[in-house]
Parts: structure tokens; C-alpha cells; sequence
């Protein structure tokens, strides 16, 4: 949810990459992941800083458990999950 939410809350200025390391035989390598996860009825929407009438939201608000729902039945696929919570432009 992590590099989603970033996505939502910035309303799509900032776009977390996916984690990737590259290792070597000469240098040990320690990695320590950490999940923080909202409640389940927490509201997960852009940041109203960030919106405005030249910058409309582009994703609508939801709570997280309805988003972790969602993300889960399509396997973590996670465009077709941000897809689902895009604003209806119009």
C-alpha cells in the first residue's frame, strides 16, 4: 500500500519505485522491511493542499480496507487497483 498511497496523497506527483537490489559475493548485505498499514476505516484520499480548480483530485477517496479488499482479489496488480480508484473526470 505504501508506494500506492504516496501516489493517492500526492495526487499523483510523487510515484514510488518498486524495491530492487543488486548484490555482490564481496559485500555482505543487510535489508530490514518495515509495513505500516491505517486502519481499516481510515480515509485515503489526496492531499486537499495539493487539489484545487487547476488541480483537481485524481483519485477519489476510499477507505483502506476497501482498498486492500480490491488489491488482494486482483493478486496485486496495482494498475488495475489504481485504475478502480481514479476520479470520474467531468
Amino acid at each position: 500500500m505504501c508506494y500506492i498511497g504516496i501516489q493517492v496523497i500526492s495526487n499523483g506527483k510523487l510515484i514510488s519505485a518498486e524495491h530492487r537490489a543488486v548484490t555482490n559475493s564481496h559485500d555482505a548485505r543487510t535489508s530490514a522491511a518495515f509495513f505500516v498499514a491505517p486502519s481499516d476505516e481510515c480515509i485515503i484520499e489526496p492531499a486537499k493542499a495539493l487539489t484545487d480548480e487547476h488541480h483537481p483530485p485524481i483519485f477519489k477517496a476510499f477507505k483502506y480496507k476497501d482498498f486492500n479488499s480490491h488489491y488482494f482479489a486482483k493478486h496485486g496488480d496495482t494498475e488495475t487497483v489504481l485504475k478502480s480508484f481514479e476520479a470520474q473526470k467531468g
